[in-house]
């Protein structure tokens, strides 16, 4: 009975470092645009099943935080390195003559293998928009928001 409690506390123990690893982990990385006057449409080419959300703001940037979020294998480290690697950066591209102005990843995403595993990749946007810019595409769709309730 005596050697039943440590026992039983290794194995929490145990168990509780294993969920802790488990976990998923987070970053933030942002980048601000200037897109010129003429563009009234912001086109979004990223990766498909992000969670992007808009606001407006006065000013004339237009501002984009991303959060990217590893699956099991990644860490913080990992995450800090990609990051610094450019595998998240962005690319603002305008486009006057539809007066589009365009971002997209600099990279084509590729599948994220870490110690010979597939790592998942999760990305949620927040887009901060100029006044300027009255649509939002997202890979082709326009994008279903009430942004002139928001506009200051």
């Amino acid at each position: 009975m005596k050697h039943l409690f440590p026992l039983s506390l290794l194995l929490s123990l145990v168990f509780l470092g294993q969920q802790l690893f488990a976990q998923d982990i987070s970053g933030m990385h942002f980048q601000s645009f200037r897109p010129s006057m003429a563009c009234e449409i912001l086109n979004l080419e990223l990766p498909a099943g992000a969670e992007i959300s808009v606001k407006y703001a006065k000013g004339s940037r237009l501002r984009v935080d991303q959060v990217i979020t590893l699956g099991d294998g990644g860490s913080l480290r990992v995450l800090e390195f990609l990051i610094k690697k450019g595998r998240y950066e962005l690319v603002g591209e305008e486009q006057t003559q539809e007066q589009v102005f365009l971002v997209k990843m600099a990279k084509v995403p590729s599948d994220l293998v870490l110690a010979k595993k597939s790592c998942s990749e999760e990305y949620s946007y927040q887009i901060t928009l100029p006044p300027h810019i009255k649509y939002v595409q997202y890979n082709g769709a326009l994008l279903d928001i009430a942004l002139s309730a928001s506009k200051q």
